[in-house]
């Protein structure tokens, strides 16, 4: 099942207007309804959203961000991150 999530509010962050995305809402409602979720994302807007999921992988973060997310796992590559969600899915 894909899920996707259009929802946006605006903040401030130091001094600049930021849109982000209510990601984090997918995560919640699919697990509300017993879905196991396994998200994935590579920028700072989706950490809201790897940090509800069951799951969070990066892919392809940015290291500042991996490093401010140690819990998360991180992987480069597309053989990684699929080996990850198969792991997930056990």
């Amino acid at each position: 099942m894909l899920f996707s999530e259009t929802a946006a509010f605006t903040t401030t962050a130091h001094g600049y207007a930021v849109r982000l995305p209510k990601k984090s809402l997918s995560s919640a409602a699919l697990k509300n309804l017993n879905y196991h979720v396994i998200a994935g994302g590579d920028s700072f807007n989706d950490t809201a959203m790897l940090m509800e999921a069951d799951v969070g992988i990066f892919f392809r973060a940015p290291e500042a961000i991996q490093k401010q997310f140690p819990t998360l796992k991180a992987v480069e590559g597309y053989g990684d991150f699929m080996r990850l969600i198969k792991e997930a899915l056990k």
